[in-house]
């Protein structure tokens, strides 16, 4: 557990003997959220505690559900998601606490919902404001994989998958934090605006090529 930037702690198990998917804890007066897959963070529950209380547990899509159930319970912490999302949740014995309208909305005064469907119908990213930093909680929509970026998408849901490239054009970020488990290199990464085009602009072109 490290503080990558002011105020934002990744979280990665110690255990690396298989492929690990990060999660991320931001520290903010209000009270704290999780984010990311989940996994593993059994080990840094009392050093999240020492930290202050958990407000959100906060959801990309239904493959962090589970994992992250554990954790909303160890905190009392409201499990949150998509609608879209939930439904599957549910299936898996996985109950959501807060269900998120599926629209670009504040959640508080420096946290956004963002749908970015495509991985999955109801996927949702999360764009937090920390002074100067703009951090996207992405999960697993975009993954840096051996300097590559890149996406799971059926042909079908291309489409889709494209108009989410489009709108994060538009978003204003400088960090993406990624809660894949093959995500490879660090999943805090920060983006200049030149390095922020050409991810989406690779992504694209990946996509449209299906």
């Amino acid at each position: 557990m490290e503080e990558s930037i002011p105020n934002l702690y990744t979280l990665v198990p110690s255990d690396n003997s298989s492929p690990v998917a990060p999660s991320f804890l931001a520290v903010r007066p209000e009270g704290n959220l999780l984010f990311g897959n989940g996994n593993g963070l059994s080990e840094y529950y009392k050093e999240i505690e020492k930290l202050g209380p958990i407000v959100g547990v906060y959801i990309g899509d239904r493959h962090q559900a589970k994992t992250n159930s554990a954790a909303a319970k160890q905190f009392k912490a409201p499990l949150c998601c998509s609608q879209e999302e939930a439904k599957v949740a549910k299936k898996k014995s996985v109950t959501i606490d807060n269900i998120i309208e599926f629209e670009q909305h504040h959640l508080y005064k420096d946290l956004e919902a963002i749908p970015t469907p495509g991985h999955t119908a109801g996927a949702l990213s999360y764009l937090w404001r920390s002074g100067r930093n703009k951090i996207l909680f992405i999960g697993d929509t975009i993954v840096p994989v051996e300097n590559e970026w890149r996406v799971w998408v059926s042909k079908k849901n291309a489409p889709v998958m494209l108009d989410t490239m489009q709108m994060l054009k538009s978003l204003d970020f400088n960090y993406i934090a990624i809660g894949s488990f093959a995500v490879t290199g660090d999943p805090l990464i920060k983006l200049s605006k030149k390095a922020k085009s050409e991810m989406i602009e690779s992504v694209i072109a990946s996509v449209s090529a299906l």
